[in-house]
């Protein structure tokens, strides 16, 4: 048995009184995810970032060596067959919700795109500083305006409809367009509707593969990793420049560019947030 040092706590709520059966979906080096009857839940591996619907091992486990039939999963970890196998009893709970809509400030949506001239290179940053270099940003870049001009009016079926048309764009594990998504969500959450977060993440992961749309549709529920709510919070609120930049090198760490794709997303959706906000006072 290997004991998980953090779980997230949407996971734990969602296991208080049942008990699902697992399906192991795919495996890495660092982290495996299951299907399940309440969507991807994925077990990371000792000193990783604990994620929406996750678990974090204490010790190193080889995830090839998962039974591939006769798992579950409940309050007490996951089972195989009638013997556990990751145990949750001593895990830290961390809420990864995002509850209080972050109050954003201008400086900080600078200091942001100081960091992402640093990383120019990767996924679709280029897209923050008006160029279509390579053949994923020249695609998305019309999308991207047609779903920003309908999100900064609230225009509720045109967003959805945009954001369909700009998700699963890009390769690897999280398409490009979609770590983008997730970010914008991020950065818009303080004024747009729930409802509306909820369409986008749900319409936008109807069109992506299995791992990426279940981070949208966490995205549209307000959950994101626990790096992630480290560079929102350090964002909004008073912290030294170390601690900002430091928080935000964990997340461009994220994949080949996931990290940087998402902190693109999240510079377009303060931008526009923080446009909403000035419209709305005048």
């Amino acid at each position: 048995m290997v004991s998980c040092c953090v779980v997230c706590n949407s996971l734990m709520e969602a296991l208080r009184e049942e008990e699902y059966d697992l399906q192991v979906h795919s495996v890495f080096h660092q982290a495996a995810n299951f299907s399940s009857p309440i969507g991807l839940i994925t077990l990371l591996a000792p000193q990783k970032g604990v994620q929406p619907f996750s678990a974090v091992l204490k010790y190193p486990f080889p995830f090839e060596d998962l039974p591939k039939e006769g798992m579950r999963v409940g309050a007490e970890g996951i089972f195989g067959n009638e013997d556990i196998l990751f145990s949750f009893k001593d895990a830290k709970k961390r809420s990864l919700k995002l509850e209080a809509p972050p109050a954003w400030k201008a400086e900080a949506l600078e200091s942001l795109l100081v960091f992402l001239q640093r990383h120019r290179e990767k996924g679709l940053v280029e897209m923050a500083f008006g160029e279509q270099n390579s053949i994923y940003a020249e695609f998305l870049a019309p999308r991207l305006r047609q779903f920003r001009m309908a999100a900064r009016q609230k225009k509720e079926r045109e967003s959805v409809e945009a954001a369909w048309q700009m998700a699963g764009c890009g390769t690897g594990l999280t398409p490009s367009s979609d770590d983008l998504l997730c970010g914008y969500l991020a950065g818009i959450w303080p004024v747009w509707p729930r409802s509306l977060v909820r369409r986008v993440a749900d319409k936008a992961a109807s069109r992506t593969n299995d791992i990426s749309g279940a981070l949208l549709r966490q995205a549209g529920a307000g959950r994101f990793s626990w790096d992630i709510l480290q560079v929102i919070w350090y964002m909004e609120g008073e912290c030294t420049d170390g601690q900002l930049e430091s928080a935000l090198e964990k997340v461009a760490c994220f994949g080949s560019s996931s990290g940087c794709d998402f902190l693109t997303g999240l510079y377009f959706g303060i931008q526009d947030a923080l446009e909403s906000s000035i419209n709305k006072k005048i």
